[in-house]
């Protein structure tokens, strides 16, 4: 491991990491990138080439300041990087290789259901939320499915946000609920899970010490995936992105959940990250918001 030692120290100081500003295709360097796509480092194929899987790990977990023992994964081609696999056949073809951060082992098999009513099995579910109402420290809004008021989600004082289901000039019935603390609660008061923060920007929904959805933003292109891993290999759930118009004539977020997936648990992520993470960082809960003339 040797070698390993020697590309961190490296990667600490790009200089000794130097990148021809016209390289081939095929000496291209390494691109690992964060959850959310940012590039974290790139490794010169010269400095890669020699290693596996295990020995980028751990590079990676030295060079971009994470804890000795953090358990990362990389995916590559739609797949899992195993740690005993060379990293030399990935520049087939004359291409650029790149490999993605995308956990944190244990995972869950199953995501939990919320609302199993809403479960659709073959099709996929379509929700527009506003963006105004988000920004206000405490709100009321209605969230669409097919043109019409669905769910409604409540900020109260506290800084809980109540899921519901919509009801004409009464309350519907209580869903889940996200509390100012990130935390996910079913109707019954059972813990479902707790947002946190993950790698670069990301996000991930976990209960005891086992994930669940990593939550990915990605603010140039406007949108968020939410992921997890099934056999090795990462499977989009939902995708939210920002749109002026649409399903709604004001400017919203798109969810597009994927078949068999809770919308309901979506929704709660979603909303949870909005109001209790972003809102807490520079630039407001609304990262998407297209800039204004």
């Amino acid at each position: 491991m040797g070698s390993v030692a020697c590309g961190t120290c490296g990667l600490r100081d790009r200089l000794e990491f130097p990148v021809p500003a016209h390289a081939a295709p095929g000496d291209r360097p390494l691109s690992v990138r964060s959850p959310s796509g940012g590039v974290l480092l790139e490794v010169p194929r010269a400095s890669a080439a020699g290693l596996n899987g295990a020995a980028l790990k751990e590079l990676v977990t030295a060079s971009i300041g994470l804890e000795a023992g953090t358990k990362l994964a990389f995916q590559t081609d739609g797949r899992t990087l195993r740690e005993d696999e060379q990293l030399a056949p990935l520049w087939h073809g004359g291409r650029a290789p790149e490999v993605r951060i995308i956990l944190e082992l244990p995972w869950y098999a199953d995501l939990p259901v919320l609302y199993p009513d809403f479960v659709k099995e073959v099709s996929l579910t379509d929700l527009a939320i506003p963006v105004a109402p988000l920004e206000q420290p405490r709100f009321r809004l209605d969230v669409h499915c097919a043109g019409r008021p669905t769910f409604s989600a409540l900020r109260r004082k506290d800084g809980d946000v109540l899921i519901s289901l919509h009801r004409t000039g009464g309350s519907g019935m209580p869903l889940v609920t996200v509390t100012a603390q990130c935390e996910l609660q079913s109707e019954d008061g059972d813990m479902v899970g707790t947002i946190a923060d993950y790698v670069d920007g990301s996000y991930v929904l976990q209960r005891g010490g086992h994930q669940m959805l990593l939550l990915a933003p990605d603010s140039e292109a406007r949108q968020m995936s939410m992921l997890s891993m099934s056999e090795g290999r990462a499977v989009e759930h939902a995708v939210v992105s920002h749109r002026l118009k649409g399903q709604l004539p004001v400017e919203h977020y798109q969810v597009v959940v994927e078949p068999s997936v809770d919308s309901v648990l979506v929704l709660a992520c979603f909303l949870g990250l909005v109001v209790c993470r972003l809102a807490k960082k520079p630039g407001g809960t609304c990262w998407t918001r297209a800039e204004q003339p």
